[in-house]
């Protein structure tokens, strides 16, 4: 690799951690007014730090399984999770408001949204009910997104936000009934 493609890198990788630890000053700012981030820079950047916080989850879990899928497979699954949240304010939100808002800006608006929730996940083998409160910040930080940024009215956020926060609830429920089926087949 050339000294150039070295210096990008570096340069892409600091710039978006100083970035990162600024969003976290004043999270409602910046989804307030979202920033015109490259999505190959957020990918790489947002990449990265998911690799590190897998890695803080991993070891917080004490399983050397879990930090090698916190650093090699927990970047892919973050961001894929982002991209499907992105799909789903993308389309719902520019239906309803007949908008023509970009998928990126979308992607931009639910990566730093998530980063609450990543950072729960961190601490969640210590604090396992944390990760739905991250999930709440997020959902928080979306709105205030939809309402400021993609100028949404704030009864329309309410419901697409809550639309999606009743999937995942939903999901979480049938977890549990899954999780609940299992041990009643395994203790009889």
């Amino acid at each position: 690799m050339n000294q150039n493609r070295k210096d990008f890198l570096k340069d892409s990788l600091i710039g978006g951690f100083n970035f990162l630890l600024n969003f976290l000053k004043n999270p409602i700012g910046v989804m307030k007014q979202l920033p015109n981030v490259a999505l190959g820079e957020l990918i790489f950047v947002g990449g990265a730090f998911l690799a590190i916080v897998g890695f803080g989850h991993g070891v917080a879990s004490e399983s050397f399984f879990s930090i090698l899928w916190g650093i090699f497979l927990f970047p892919f699954s973050g961001l894929l999770s982002v991209a499907i949240a992105s799909l789903y304010f993308y389309y719902v939100g520019n239906y309803l408001t007949k908008g023509d808002h970009s998928y990126e800006q979308f992607f931009i608006a639910c990566y730093f949204a998530a980063v609450p929730s990543f950072l729960s996940f961190m601490v969640s083998p210590f604090l396992p009910a944390i990760g739905f409160l991250g999930f709440l910040v997020s959902a928080f930080l979306m709105r205030m997104s939809l309402v400021y940024s993609f100028k949404i009215e704030k009864p329309l956020s309410n419901k697409i936000i809550l639309s999606l926060f009743a999937v995942v609830i939903l999901g979480y429920l049938l977890q549990l009934l899954q999780s609940y089926q299992l041990q009643q087949n395994l203790f009889n």
